[in-house]
């Protein structure tokens, strides 16, 4: 029974999140960075992938599930009685860097807005005392509503409809979808050497001004990089975000392009 362990499939991950209410479910905790663990019976005893005999936690907690913490009962109760039960999910993104490079249908960096729709930043960066560039970030649903909000990396999920919200355990990822299929808004934090941050991005843009990018930012020993895509029904407008561009409206977008020592980035004016 050697070697690595294959992975998950992706449907048993999502219905395990979904049971627990994406939170990590042992009483006091509700962690959305979540990982699973096989308990009936444990994956040393039997290889499976049977949601019935898994489930999800933090990873504080599965490491103390794996050192037979908790009973086979007691693992059962956090799965039917889960810490989380309201449609109100807080974590801290934890990653701080200076000088964050922001991919969102463009590049932008040392930017306070990096994307307004109707004059309201949606997505933008605040610096703070110490140097470090702290990510916010502000959607809205069908209804104009707010469905997730971040304040200097601390983010709040305001829905009950999610279908889905998927925070790898190491914090590095977040994705949440929503019951109606009309969003789907995925963020990603990556610390890249220069040369990797160089070929991350030549598939999208031309290789001098990505050198150009690293040149401005005084050639660090890593880029700090914030990579979003969405899909957002944002109120009567469809607005598509991607590594190259932004779509809204009926086929209109916005192209590649650089934002350096600007106040804001990209500003849209969408039908709302």
């Amino acid at each position: 029974m050697g070697g690595p362990r294959p992975s998950i499939p992706v449907e048993v991950r999502r219905r395990l999140r979904q049971e627990v209410n994406f939170g990590c479910p042992v009483p006091g905790c509700g962690v959305p960075y979540l990982t699973y663990h096989h308990f009936d019976p444990p994956w040393r005893a039997e290889h499976h992938f049977r949601p019935e005999g898994m489930i999800a936690l933090c990873h504080t907690h599965a490491d103390l599930a794996d050192g037979d913490r908790w009973t086979t009962d007691q693992i059962r109760a956090f799965k039917s009685n889960p810490f989380v039960t309201s449609g109100q999910l807080s974590a801290d993104f934890g990653y701080l860097r200076r000088r964050v490079v922001c991919r969102i249908g463009n590049l932008a960096w040392d930017v306070h807005d990096v994307l307004t729709i109707n004059g309201e930043r949606v997505i933008g960066f605040e610096r703070d005392p110490e140097g470090y560039d702290r990510l916010n970030v502000r959607i809205c649903g069908l209804n104009g509503g707010v469905i997730l909000e971040m304040v200097d990396n601390d983010w709040t999920v305001l829905t009950d409809d999610l279908h889905d919200l998927n925070c790898g355990a190491q914090g590095k990822e977040l994705r949440f979808e929503l019951e109606d299929g009309l969003t789907d808004f995925r963020m990603r934090f990556d610390d890249l050497a220069p040369e990797a941050f160089v070929r991350e991005l030549c598939p999208t843009f031309e290789e001098d001004e990505v050198r150009q990018v690293v040149s401005t930012l005084g050639t660090p020993a890593s880029v700090p990089l914030w990579t979003i895509n969405a899909t957002l029904q944002w109120g009567v407008s469809r607005i598509e975000i991607n590594d190259s561009e932004i779509r809204f409206g009926r086929g209109s977008s916005l192209a590649v392009s650089f934002f350096h020592n600007c106040g804001s980035a990209l500003a849209l004016n969408v039908l709302t």
